[in-house]
């Protein structure tokens, strides 16, 4: 038909509105329709595979008392859902049933919008923005639109905290809107274990009351699920990559650095690492911080030269503890380590940690100079001197990893 379908005006029905199929060149309205009848399927408005060439309006009140049906609608306004009141769901729980939907203007389900079965807009191509603002959602599956895809804005700005599961997997959108206030705890997002956002992607942030890095971060990490007997704890990285790279573009690098950190932390909590690699990732954590601050190795490293150095220039000074490493008996006069000779090279304290600790230097004071076990607190200063080359050979090899970015890269 070339008009509208007017559907409004407290418009009343004795069994569910089939429209499916039908095609409808100006608007759809059911403003004010009151569908309180269902079919044996629990469907009170049938209209898969609808084409309209307006907007389509469900609002004022509009009420239905089963579900509402639009799988695979083509709408080229607006789906316009803002107070209406899905009381009804059929044989799949489903109050609005829309996967596979193209809008080409606004999607919205606001101004008291409630629906007591979950909404699908699982695959939906919306052209315009959604606006996600309603005032009661189910406990069990609130939201599933996995795959959709929204040209501009996904407002979600509900009235009172979800409980359900909301599925945002493979979903994308240009801009991510939500209030962080104090009248919007986590922005009323599911709890944890209730929110799925593997591939999720979008481009920026928006709104009044913008999350700090730390409120994004416990947002993700509701994605993961604990372990049950049946299945195992999930764990994606995904979702930190695409916050931190969406900090980056923003030039916020000290956020996106944060939120790497985390992802490889949280691997640790609730990935499946064996053993071994949970030991190794605890190390990274607590040296390098994965590489992103390398730095710590390098003043370990100064640490254990400074330490070896001191300790060394104690040694020099304390009866026979640094002894020749080399035989001397052949020498006229016998070497220590406070008395240079001509035939032997002298000790110096500064350059015998540099052979110490560092690995990749070598000023041959070790080949010539050794702490002498045989004295008093020999058995310390040797000790301490393999200790140290331990050190220096662990602090040297962070180092290496984590400014080549060997780390990062795991």
């Amino acid at each position: 038909m070339d008009g509208h379908l007017l559907l409004n005006k407290k418009f009343t029905a004795a069994g569910a509105v089939r429209v499916n199929g039908a095609n409808v060149g100006g608007q759809l309205s059911c403003s004010s329709a009151q569908l309180t009848v269902a079919n044996t399927d629990g469907n009170a408005l049938i209209a898969d595979g609808i084409k309209v060439g307006g907007d389509v309006f469900l609002h004022k009140d509009f009420r239905a008392a089963g579900a509402v049906r639009l799988q695979d609608a083509d709408i080229a306004g607006q789906l316009i859902c803002s107070s209406a009141q899905l009381m009804g769901m059929n044989s799949e729980s489903y109050a609005l049933v829309a996967d596979g939907i193209k809008v080409g203007g606004h999607v919205l389900l606001d101004e008291g919008f409630r629906a007591r079965g979950t909404v699908k807009l699982a695959g939906a191509q919306i052209d315009g923005s959604l606006l996600l603002g309603p005032s009661e959602l189910p406990a069990e599956n609130a939201l599933l639109a996995a795959g959709m895809h929204v040209s501009h804005e996904l407002r979600w700005n509900p009235a009172t905290q979800v409980n359900g599961l909301v599925n945002l997997e493979r979903a994308s959108v240009h801009r991510l809107v939500d209030c962080w206030d104090g009248d919007h705890p986590k922005a009323h997002w599911p709890p944890d274990g209730k929110l799925r956002l593997v591939a999720f992607t979008y481009e920026t942030f928006g709104g009044t009351a913008l999350a700090t890095w730390q409120q994004r971060l416990g947002w993700i990490r509701c994605n993961h699920t604990t372990a049950t007997p049946r299945n195992p704890a999930s764990f994606a990285s995904q979702p930190y990559e695409q916050l931190a790279r969406v900090y980056r573009q923003a030039g916020q690098d000290n956020d996106a650095r944060e939120i790497a950190i985390a992802r490889r932390q949280d691997l640790r909590s609730y990935g499946d690492l064996t053993p071994l690699r949970k030991v190794f990732n605890w190390l990274m954590d607590k040296t390098i911080k994965y590489g992103y601050q390398t730095w710590r190795a390098v003043a370990g490293l100064a640490t254990v030269y400074l330490l070896v150095f001191l300790g060394s220039l104690v040694a020099q000074h304390h009866d026979t503890a640094i002894v020749p490493a080399k035989d001397t008996k052949s020498l006229a006069s016998a070497p220590t380590a406070t008395k240079c000779i001509e035939d032997y090279p002298c000790f110096y304290p500064a350059a015998y940690a540099v052979d110490v600790v560092i690995p990749v230097v070598n000023v041959r004071q070790v080949e010539n100079w050794r702490p002498n076990g045989a004295t008093s607190y020999g058995w310390l200063y040797t000790g301490s001197a393999w200790i140290a080359t331990g050190l220096g050979w662990a602090l040297t090899t962070l180092a290496v990893v984590g400014y080549t970015g060997l780390v990062q890269r795991e």
